[in-house]
Formats: C-alpha cells, structure tokens, sequence
C-alpha cells in the first residue's frame, strides 16, 4: 500500500473542524490550516507504521464521555450510552486503510447485501422497504411471514481480538497489515471524562474502538459468517438483526421448527465466537392477516428462553405491526411531535425570533 501527500490532503481537506478534539490535543482546524506542511511528514509517518505492522500507542487512547438516555435511572450506569472521541491524527490514517479495506470487503463480497449497516449508498431506509414490501407481497401471495427480531449485547465492545484477527486472515489480509491490525487493536485504553474531571486509564480487551473509523467496518467484517449456516434469509444493519420464514398457512408447525434449528445455530455461533445475544430484546412477530395470528405458531425457543408471539415490534425506528398497517407508528409520531410542540410553546417566549425561526 503506498501513501502519496495528496492522498493525505484529500483526507485532511475532509475534516470536520467542528469534531471533537481527542487525546492528543490536536484539532482538525489545526490539521487543515497547515495541510500542505503535514501532508509529506505524515505520509513518511503512515507508511513507516504500515511496513513495521505498528500502530501508535498514543493514537490507540480514547475519552469517553456519557451521554443520558433520556430513560432509566439517572444513577444506573445502563442508562447511560458512552460516547467515545479518538484521536484525530489517527482517524486520518484510519480513512487511508478503511478506503482500502472497504473496497476489497465489496470486492471479495465480505459485505454482502443483505447488511445495510455502515454502508455508502445504504441505510435503514433500504431495508425497511426490502422488509416490508417482502412481507407485502407475501400477503398479496397467500403467505404468512414469522420474524424473530435480535440484539447483540454489547456488541461493539465484545467482538473477540483473536477472532476478528483470525477471520481477517481467513479473507485474504496478511504479512504486515496483518499485524499491523493487531497492533491497531490490542493494548487500547481509555478513560472517561466529565465536566473536566477525568478517570484512570483503563486498558480494553475485547472489541472495536469505538468513535473510530475503523471500528464499524471491523465489526461488519466480524459478524460476516452469521447466516452462513441458516435457512432462514437474515437481515442485518450493525448489531440489529431479524432472521424470516415465509410459509403458507397450515404450516406453522413446520416453520416453527426451521426457526428453531436457526436460533439454536444463532446461538452456537455466538457461543464459539463469544458474543452474547439480548434475549429481552428478542422480539417474534407473525406477519399475517390472519386475526387468529397466535395459532398455532409457538414453541419458539432462544437459548432455553420461551419467546412470547408480538404483535408489533419497533425496528430501526420504525413500529411495525403484525399486519403491516401504520396506525401505532403514526400513533407514535404524532406523541413524540405533540411533545415537542408543547416543549417549545412553553418556553418559546424566553428565545429571540431568530431561534424561534430556526426551531420552527
């Protein structure tokens, strides 16, 4: 892989100058006012990291900050989603090596089609539509659709290093850049950051660095061979999942049985792998128009736990009802918009008419 100064500038050229500043106290504004002095430098310094299969240890730091839910207990740590920033010189080195890693995933069909997560041209949009005009024109052929709707738990933070490293050498990368993401991986640390006060560094030992820009193409890559062994079709956009059947009626005892082999494959590859699914956020719904839709589909099982039949569930923004109509999402939006308009009437008379026009 070689690295040219004007292959760096384009990455600098593209930084967001609003973007935190990471451990190493450098911020982006700094990096594109004196682009055309870096550029060279750093590409002598990219390239040495490359050829020694090393990556810098201060660039493997991150702060991480907690950002409330907006649910929960205020002091339960689970209420709390940690968000973490790195280091800006080393995200410019990391859009170097995704660009690259990202076009040979494509090419070699690492990433497939039907992951929409971390994706150009992708998002939940595109398989929202793929989903329910799927179910759609099951109905308009006579056929019952039966989802069972995942979550990986933890799932950033618990992909295996030796794991990831072993299936990036089962697809092709090897000798120095091999090592050279062994080296981005291991010995990270991090520490949290609030209002100024700050932790100990911890060290990390599993996962991908989150805040990265490595991070989630790694995980895509991790997650790969999931399906591999299913009959039924699996959809994925990052660590939310949904595997399907679609049967006729009077078979439900049939695809109940195939949903089961699959959960139980689900969960030897999370066992050999060491990811944990979230069983309280597996949901089963039975898309059907059919208002006897709990009969006879039961027995679906995950991991030793009975799943209960939903009548909706909410997916990637999105809630979906077990007859595809749109009221309870409507129903929701209407809430959720209400609030809002409520919020901003009682306070809008303490905001100049400029904020009030730019809410608006």
């Amino acid at each position: 892989m070689t690295l040219r100064s004007t292959l760096l500038k384009r990455v600098i050229s593209s930084l967001d100058c609003n973007s935190a500043t990471g451990p190493d106290l450098i911020p982006n504004i700094l990096l594109k006012s004196c682009i055309d002095s870096l550029a060279l430098p750093l590409s002598i310094l990219f390239r040495k990291s490359i050829t020694t299969g090393t990556f810098p240890s201060l660039w493997k730091k991150a702060h991480v900050t907690p950002i409330y839910k907006k649910k929960g207990k205020t002091n339960d740590p689970s209420s709390y989603r940690p968000i973490s920033i790195t280091c800006n010189m080393s995200k410019i080195f990391e859009r170097i090596i995704f660009n690259k890693l990202y076009s040979f995933c494509l090419d070699t069909k690492v990433l497939k089609w039907n992951n929409a997560g971390f994706k150009k041209g992708d998002s939940t949009v595109n398989q929202l539509l793929y989903l329910t005009n799927l179910v759609q024109q099951g109905f308009d052929n006579g056929l019952n659709t039966l989802m069972v709707f995942l979550d990986i738990k933890a799932a950033f933070d618990t992909v295996w290093h030796n794991g990831l490293l072993f299936k990036l050498e089962n697809y092709g990368i090897c000798g120095q850049l091999l090592n050279w993401f062994k080296s981005y991986l291991y010995l990270r640390s991090q520490k949290v950051v609030i209002q100024g006060c700050c932790s100990k560094d911890l060290n990390t030992w599993s996962g991908v660095p989150q805040g990265s820009v490595l991070g989630p193409l790694l995980f895509l890559i991790y997650i790969s061979d999931f399906d591999l062994a299913l009959d039924s079709l699996c959809l994925f956009f990052a660590d939310d999942s949904s595997m399907l059947q679609q049967y006729l009626p009077g078979n439900e005892l049939s695809v109940s049985n195939i949903i089961n082999n699959d959960l139980l494959k689900a969960t030897q590859w999370a066992d050999f792998w060491k990811m944990k699914f979230n069983f309280d956020k597996t949901t089963v719904v039975n898309f059907t128009l059919n208002k006897s839709r709990s009969n006879p589909i039961n027995g679906i099982a995950f991991n030793g736990v009975n799943l209960h039949l939903s009548d909706s569930v909410k997916h990637l923004g999105f809630f979906l009802s077990y007859n595809l109509k749109w009221n309870l999402h409507i129903n929701y939006l209407v809430t959720k918009t209400n609030s809002f308009i409520g919020l901003f009437k009682r306070n809008s008379r303490f905001l100049s008419r400029n904020l009030r026009h730019i809410v608006y």
